[in-house]
């Protein structure tokens, strides 16, 4: 397996087993690499929009569909909760988890708060309608906003 996988694997690992994202320095002791192996691998999973990195601290940011910052969008399931970056990601953190979840968010329009319960791989229905304000085809033009 390449290391960029195995990066990736590990990233996802952790995810979910903590969900928390791990701190590069830690992906480099958990894969026994040195830290100018890893930032290659994960450049590249940068470049396949798998990850996207903080282009400040090099820190991932995203590892989609899970958030590495605190947003507005937490799913919990089981006894770990985990931050989605934005609703239709939390639905992909849900259906990645394979287990019942609820999903804690925010309208963006009138900020009510708004409570989604998925069981058995399914949102249960509410009466709720999903907005996106940016076209998919132009989402990674600025894929923190969107």
């Amino acid at each position: 397996m390449d290391l960029s996988t195995s990066v990736r694997l590990h990233v996802f690992d952790m995810l979910v087993s903590t969900g928390a994202m791990p701190l590069v320095k830690d992906i480099s002791t958990a894969l026994g690499e040195r830290l100018d192996a890893i930032q290659p691998a994960l450049s590249q999973l940068g470049e396949q929009h798998l990850l996207f990195l903080d282009p400040v601290t090099g820190e991932i940011r995203m590892a989609f569909p899970f958030s590495g910052v605190p947003t507005q969008h937490r799913v919990t399931s089981g006894d770990t909760s985990y931050y989605a970056n934005c609703l239709w990601d939390s639905l992909g953190v849900a259906a990645a988890l394979h287990q019942d979840a609820s999903i804690d968010t925010v309208c963006g329009d009138c900020g009510e708060t708004m409570i989604i319960e998925v069981v058995d791989g399914r949102p249960l229905p509410v009466p709720y309608v999903v907005h996106y304000a940016v076209p998919a085809v132009h989402w990674w033009d600025d894929i923190v906003y969107t």
